[in-house]
Order: structure tokens, then sequence, then C-alpha cells
């Protein structure tokens, strides 16, 4: 998949990587076309560098992205391994990073995903639970796409088949994580529409204006880049 003249073809075809990102925005890509750039090394690298950075990296600068496909199915879903290099401002090997990317072909379903991932999170289901979910990370709402942590363990089908004598008590944890999962109320359907948010943040900043003439070009400033930093998220 991430064959160099293919990788060729891609710049080819599609320029530099901000332009083959609102190409697989766009829903006129094919869904083949949209696999190629979601496993391309050095579109991904950019991607995740820009959104992921400033929160995520602790500022260490994201060197090398090696993507690898790990189920696709052709009318839902792409999941795909991002195996990341994370460089020290020497150019140094800091860490490395597994990260997880869910490309939708329902953005709705992309969001409720998000969004559940984000409220089992809150309830109790992270690290030390004894049930890892994985950690979301960011939604790109445009690109359908869910970026979430990796998580180590066995599937719990897997978790539950074996017959030895710790069995009643795995059964036991299992029968808990239920029943705390049942208390959590439905998780909405949809994310609603996020202009009314972005317009009422723009409002504050031009009233403070007002008020202000002398940060007013700052305010706006801060707006916006207030507005890209919630957009990565919802």
């Amino acid at each position: 998949m991430n064959d160099p003249k293919r990788q060729t073809q891609l710049t080819r075809d599609f320029g530099h990587a901000p332009d083959r990102i609102d190409q697989l925005a766009s829903p006129s890509t094919s869904r083949g076309i949209a696999l190629e750039i979601l496993t391309s090394p050095d579109i991904m690298r950019d991607l995740l560098q820009t959104k992921l950075s400033k929160v995520h990296f602790d500022g260490l600068i994201l060197g090398q992205c090696r993507p690898k496909v790990l189920k696709k199915h052709h009318t839902s879903s792409y999941v795909i391994a991002y195996t990341l290099t994370l460089l020290n401002k020497g150019g140094r090997n800091a860490r490395c990073l597994d990260l997880i990317g869910k490309a939708y072909a329902n953005g709705a379903m992309g969001e409720r995903a998000y969004r559940t991932l984000q409220v089992l999170q809150v309830r109790g289901f992270g690290n030390g639970s004894g049930l890892n979910v994985p950690t979301p990370l960011c939604y790109f709402s445009d690109l359908k796409l869910l970026i979430q942590e990796s998580v180590c363990g066995l599937p719990l089908r897997q978790y539950l088949a074996w017959n030895d004598s710790a069995a009643s008590g795995r059964m036991r944890m299992v029968a808990h994580w239920l029943a705390k999962l049942h208390q959590i109320e439905a998780i909405p359907e949809g994310i609603g529409c996020h202009e009314e948010d972005e317009s009422s943040l723009q409002n504050v900043a031009y009233r403070l204006g007002e008020q202000y003439p002398h940060l007013a070009s700052r305010l706006q400033e801060l707006a916006s880049s207030t507005w890209q930093r919630i957009a990565c998220f919802k």
C-alpha cells in the first residue's frame, strides 16, 4: 500500500498535502483513492503533526508515520494503524506512539463513535478500570476520520473463553463492567451543527473589540485560533 511509485503518483494527481486533504474531504473522492491518501506516510504525517502536536506530542516533532491497514470495509469504514516516530528538537528519536485511525463512510457514525469513547472515558472506563477503552484524540468531521490511541489486551470474548480457576472472577468483573455501562445515559444519535458556536465566539470577540479598540485585531485572532482548537475535538 505504501509503494514509493504509488506515492509519487499520488503527488502527481493531487499536489501537495493540503490539496490532498481537501481531496479526501470531497464527497466525489472514491473510497479507493481515499484509502490511498489515508495510507500515505507523508500526507498523514503532515496532518497529524498539524492537528495533534500541540496537545498530544508533548512538543515533540513527528518525524515518521508508518500506516498499516487493519480492516477494510468497502461500504462502512477503514481501520488503519499509524506507528509514529517522535523526534526531539535535536532530531533524535524520543519515543514511538501507536495510533488508530477509523475512516467512516457515514460521518454521523464517526461522530457517534467519538462521542461514545469520550463518555466512556469520563465515566471511568479508561486507564485503571480493567477494561481497556481507547482514548479518543480527535475527530475530523470534514474527513470523517476518528483518531484514537491504541490499546493492548485481549478481546472480551477471548478473555471469557478461558476455563480455568480464575474464570468465575473474570465473569464477576465483566458483570461489574456491564452494570456500570448500563448506568450511563444513552449517547445522542448525532452532534448538532457547530456554526452557531463559532458565530457566538466571534460575536464575543467583536463586542470586546468595541470596548477595547486597541485589542480588536488580537481578539479576533484569538477567537479564530480558539475555534480551530475546539473544532479539532468536535
